[in-house]
C-alpha cells in the first residue's frame, strides 16, 4: 500500500539490538496513520513489523523519538491533535508509548503532562521527555504551575517541582510564556530549566536555573542570563552531566519578530561557585531552523549541532545555510563554531535545506550523525558521518543512493556500533534521476538500517 507520509525512530541496545518504530498514513487521511515496530538480533538479523497497538493516533505527527536506557526498555513519543485544535490550532498533546524488554510494549498510552496542552506540533530535539534509569519518565512541557510530571513504571503520573512555590512573598516572578525544560541525568538529578519576566530590566525575559530531582527536592533558582525575547517553540535545549552540571543552547530574539535570532551554548558550573560560562555561536544576520542538538559524556565534555541560515537581500542568487559545531571540553567555554556541512556553490552535492541532520552520541564521546543531500544527477543520498570528542569528525560518507529517501535517523551504543535507518524505494537511480526499473506509478517506501 502506498506510503503518503512517514517517520520513524530507531535506537540500538549496548548488546547490539536495534529497535524501529515507524510511523505511516497510507492516505492523506490522518485518521489511517498506523505506527508499527521491528527488532533486530545482536547480529543484525530483523523480525517481522508488528503493529503497535498502544499507538493508534488521531492527528497528524511533525516526528516521532524513540528513547532507550540501559536496561533496554524504551519510550517512543509523538504528538497528537487535542479536541481543542479547531479552536487553537496550536493545540497538541504529547503521547507515550512505553516499551519493556521482553514483554514488549504496554498497552497503555501516556500523556506525559499530565493533560496539560502544549503549543507544539512535534517532538524530537527540544522536547523535555527524559527516559530514567528505572525506567519512569519525566515531562515539563506546559505542566500546570511550571511543574515536572514524572510517570512510574506503574503507570502512577507524580506533579513535581512546582516553581513559584520556591519564590516566597514579594519575590514571585511573573512567568513570561511557557519556557521550560528539565534536563535529569538517568538517576533522575539534574538542571531545571525556566524562564520568567526580569525583576531587574525592564522588558526583559530571565532564564532561571536550579538544581532538582524526582524525589521532589530543589535547591533554589538562579538567573543565569536575561534575554529580550527566546524564538521557536522550544527555544531552550538542554542535557545534564555526570557530574551535575549543565550544558544547554539558547535560541534569543536578533530581530523583533525572530526574522534573524541569536543562539547561545551555555555551560552551568558550579565547581568554584555557580557561574554560567555564555558564548554566542550564530553569525549576525542568521536564523536557526531548527532546535539544536546538545549531548555531553560521561566525562562532561559537550557536542553542540545546528543549522543555520545567512539571513540575504532578495533576489540573492545562493542564501548560505550552514550546518555548524562546537564542542566544549568539561568546565571550559565552546569552542569556535565550524561547519560540518554547507551548501557552498563548490559543493559536489546540493544541501537539502528543509531537512534536519540527525546525531546520536554514546556516554564515550562518540557521535554519529547523517544527512540527505542532492546530488549533480538530481538523485539522493544518505551521506554519514563520525565524530570523537578528541579528534572531532571523520569526514562525510554515502551510504545510500536509492530512488527517493525520507527520514535518516542515527543511534550508537556504548560499544560504538552505530545503525542509520532511513525510507527508500527499493530501486537505485541512473543520472538525471531515471530510476533503474520502469516507472514507479505507485512506489511502495521500504524500510532500511544500515548498521556501521
Amino acid at each position: 500500500m502506498p506510503i503518503s507520509y512517514a517517520n520513524m525512530a530507531v535506537t540500538l541496545s549496548d548488546e547490539g539490538k536495534a529497535l524501529l518504530a515507524l510511523q505511516y498514513s497510507n492516505s492523506y487521511d490522518v485518521q489511517n496513520n498506523l505506527t508499527y515496530w521491528a527488532q533486530s538480533s545482536p547480529q543484525g538479523q530483523w523480525g517481522s513489523f508488528q503493529p503497535v497497538a498502544a499507538a493508534g493516533l488521531t492527528g497528524r505527527t511533525g516526528s516521532i523519538e524513540l528513547q532507550m536506557n540501559a536496561a533496554g526498555n524504551a519510550i517512543l513519543s509523538w504528538t497528537d491533535q487535542n479536541p481543542l485544535y479547531a479552536i487553537n490550532p496550536k493545540a497538541f498533546i504529547v503521547n507515550v508509548a512505553r516499551y519493556i524488554e521482553g514483554k514488549g510494549w504496554d498497552p497503555v498510552v501516556y500523556e506525559p503532562s499530565a493533560g496539560d496542552i502544549g503549543n507544539y506540533s512535534h517532538v524530537g530535539s527540544g522536547t523535555d521527555i527524559s527516559l530514567l534509569a528505572d525506567s519512569s519518565f519525566t515531562y515539563s512541557g506546559l505542566a500546570s504551575d511550571y511543574e515536572v510530571v514524572r510517570t512510574t513504571l506503574d503507570g502512577h503520573q507524580q506533579r513535581l517541582l512546582p516553581v513559584n512555590r520556591s519564590y516566597p512573598g514579594p519575590d514571585t516572578p511573573q512567568f513570561a510564556g511557557s519556557y521550560t525544560f528539565f534536563a535529569p541525568h538517568a538517576d533522575g538529578y539534574g538542571l531545571y530549566y525556566t524562564s520568567s519576566f526580569s525583576r531587574t530590566e525592564k522588558g526583559m525575559t530571565d532564564l532561571n536555573v536550579r538544581w532538582a530531582d524526582v524525589n521532589n527536592i530543589a535547591f533554589a533558582p538562579w538567573t543565569i542570563a536575561s534575554y529580550g525575547g527566546f524564538c521557536d517553540s522550544r527555544p531552550i535545549v538542554a542535557t545534564t552531566t555526570d557530574y551535575a552540571e549543565g550544558v544547554l543552547s539558547v535560541v534569543s530574539q536578533d530581530s523583533a519578530d525572530c526574522t534573524t535570532e541569536n543562539l547561545d551554548l551555555i555551560r552551568v558550573n558550579r565547581r568554584f561557585g555557580l557561574n554560567a560560562k555564555i558564548t554566542r555561536v550564530s553569525e549576525k544576520n542568521a536564523s536557526i531552523l531548527f532546535p539544536p542538538k546538545i549531548f555531553n559524556d560521561a566525562q562532561g565534555n559537550a557536542l553542540a549541532v545546528w543549522v543555520e541560515q545567512t539571513r540575504m537581500e532578495p533576489g540573492t542568487p545562493v542564501t548560505p545555510v550552514r550546518t555548524m559545531w562546537s564542542r566544549s571540553s568539561y568546565g571550559e567555554n565552546w569552542s569556535t563554531p565550524q561547519i560540518l556541512m554547507s551548501n557552498s556553490p563548490a559543493s559536489s552535492f546540493e544541501y537539502l535545506i528543509d531537512q534536519n541532520i540527525a546525531v546520536a552520541m554514546n556516554a564515550a564521546g562518540q557521535a554519529v550523525a547523517a544527512k540527505l543531500v542532492k546530488n549533480d544527477d538530481y538523485s539522493i543520498s544518505i551521506m554519514v558521518n563520525k565524530f570523537a570528542m578528541g579528534t572531532g569528525w571523520a569526514g562525510w560518507t554515502k551510504v545510500a543512493h536509492k530512488a527517493e529517501v525520507l527520514n535518516p535517523r542515527v543511534a550508537i551504543n556504548a560499544t560504538g556500533q552505530a545503525v542509520v535507518a532511513y525510507l527508500a524505494y527499493p530501486s537505485t537511480r541512473t543520472p538525471y534521476g531515471k530510476p533503474v526499473t520502469t516507472a514507479l506509478i505507485q512506489p511502495r517506501w521500504h524500510a532500511f538500517v544500515l548498521r556501521f
